[in-house]
């Protein structure tokens, strides 16, 4: 999809420990197409919690930092 609109945004290369597998990296273009929407993104999100009371922006960051740490003992529990 990347490369079938024309845009050749990523390209493939083989794979440096595969044989049997392919790569891909993301062009220039890609790349530039990328730090844009980063940029939207963080820009929306800037202005989302610039609207928020800072008791909701404290209440959030103390959800997210408990959902992160969450995630990282499910991730690193051994597997059964």
């Amino acid at each position: 999809m990347l490369r079938a609109r024309g845009q050749d945004r990523a390209e493939r290369a083989p794979s440096r420990t595969s044989s049997r597998e392919v790569g891909l990296r993301l062009t220039p273009r890609g790349r530039a197409l990328l730090e844009e929407q980063r940029a939207i993104r963080s820009r929306e999100m800037s202005a989302v919690l610039d609207r928020m009371p800072a008791a909701a922006v404290e209440a959030l960051i103390v959800g997210l930092t408990g959902f992160r740490e969450a995630e990282g003992e499910v991730f690193a529990a051994p597997r059964r």
